[in-house]
């Protein structure tokens, strides 16, 4: 058996290599590491959005929303996946281009074009002006 005052002497040793836990305010100020990071993406960056399996209407919606997305985190290009579909006969390939010349459409997208021999549009999104987002300019306020 250990004596108590050996027991005592380890005990010590030990405490004066124990490091007090940083409290959760203090680790709250440490930065994300770089790929965790919030970050304003280039205005080169493409996303994608693959609606192979959905039906025209779910299509429509999904592109609605992906656009209306993109547009409020100013994306510039994004990528449609349409599909070829068998012999060019592809329904939302088809269907896309006059969806995109809907007005709702028409505002927010400034060019599309075909990749991949029909498989993928590629959409240029317009860009809103700064005082749409209430930044700046004559008319915008403080507060």
């Amino acid at each position: 058996m250990v004596n108590q005052a050996e027991d005592e002497a380890v005990w010590q040793v030990y405490a004066r290599s124990v490091k007090p836990l940083k409290k959760k305010a203090e680790q709250a100020k440490k930065p994300l590491p770089q790929r965790l990071r919030a970050h304003k993406p280039e205005r080169i960056l493409s996303y994608k959005l693959d609606l192979h399996g959905y039906t025209l209407d779910e299509a429509y919606n999904c592109l609605k929303l992906f656009i209306t997305v993109h547009i409020h985190a100013e994306s510039h290009v994004i990528r449609i996946i349409t599909g070829k579909g068998i012999n060019g006969t592809g329904k939302i390939k088809n269907e896309i281009m006059f969806w995109t010349e809907t007005p709702f459409f028409k505002e927010k997208i400034r060019e599309t074009r075909w990749l991949n021999d029909g498989g993928v549009l590629e959409i240029v999104l317009k860009r809103k002006k700064k005082n749409e987002f209430g930044k700046g300019g004559k008319n915008s306020s403080r507060y």
